[in-house]
């Protein structure tokens, strides 16, 4: 709950996700374009506390996230250093790695874009923006 809560004082979008699992306990259409209240937040985590934290990324939470996979035959740190190596970091950020090895990086959303989620942009990279979210620290899979 305090994670949960930390990340919606930020402004980010949060959805209680299956405990040990990456998928929702809601329905979470609805908060693609609506912030969850704090109040509504710590009713989820009353209900299910040992749920696990979705992050809803896109224009709703600003934020948009790079997906690194590194588990089974995907290469997201090889493409990553690949694509680092052609183009010049813009910035710093949050970072956080995940529980298979591979990581998400996070990024603020574009004011004049629109950014949805894609897969296998190169091998092993996603992109969460629109539509999409992320399981977030300090949730367990």
């Amino acid at each position: 709950l305090k994670h949960a809560l930390m990340y919606r004082q930020k402004g980010w979008g949060v959805i209680p996700l299956k405990p040990k699992s990456k998928l929702p306990i809601i329905d979470w259409k609805k908060y693609q374009t609506e912030l969850a209240s704090e109040e509504q937040i710590n009713e989820w985590w009353t209900k299910w506390p040992e749920a696990n934290i979705g992050i809803v990324t896109g224009r709703i939470s600003g934020i948009v996230v790079i997906d690194i996979d590194v588990k089974d035959d995907k290469k997201g740190d090889e493409s990553l250093m690949e694509l680092e190596t052609k183009f010049e970091k813009l910035t710093t950020t949050i970072e956080a790695i995940t529980p298979t090895g591979g990581k998400h990086i996070y990024f603020k959303y574009p004011e004049n874009a629109t950014i949805g989620c894609k897969t296998d942009i190169r091998s092993g990279i996603d992109i969460r923006g629109d539509g999409g979210y992320v399981v977030a620290p300090p949730s367990v899979l």
